[in-house]
């Protein structure tokens, strides 16, 4: 009996586990984004629009990326949306994985959105939704 409870608890985390793979809500991060800092690096700089007399917007649609410096488009790139083991963090979490391999982690609360490249002395940067 505690031998089939054990296997029944088992395969509960198991579909669980599996089920959270494929709910990542792409549509909470689609939308324009006004960058306003980023912190990070080796020598653990804040830059913001202020400071750095640089202005970022993203642009997220639901396969790709486009980063507006100034008014001008700088980059392009298409990405997915999976969990996987953080290499700061050591445990699971939503991430945008880029097609040339990089990632960062995210998080989005109404009208802000963070991101964290997923590396040592990577940076942390903070967007405002455009509600326009």
């Amino acid at each position: 009996m505690k031998r089939t409870a054990c296997y029944i608890l088992l395969l509960n985390l198991l579909i669980g586990c599996l089920a959270s793979n494929s709910s990542i809500p792409a549509e909470q991060l689609m939308g324009r984004w006004f960058w306003t800092e980023s912190s990070g690096g080796i020598a653990g700089t804040t830059q913001t629009p202020k400071t750095s007399e640089e202005t970022v917007i993203l642009e997220i649609n639901s396969s790709s990326i486009k980063r507006y410096v100034n008014g001008r488009l700088e980059s392009t790139r298409n990405y997915t949306l999976e969990i996987r083991e953080s290499l700061i963090y050591g445990d699971s979490r939503e991430m945008i994985i880029y097609e040339n391999g990089m990632r960062e982690m995210f998080s989005v609360s109404p009208g802000e959105l963070f991101l964290t490249g997923d590396c040592y002395d990577c940076f942390q940067s903070r967007y405002e939704r455009d509600e326009n």
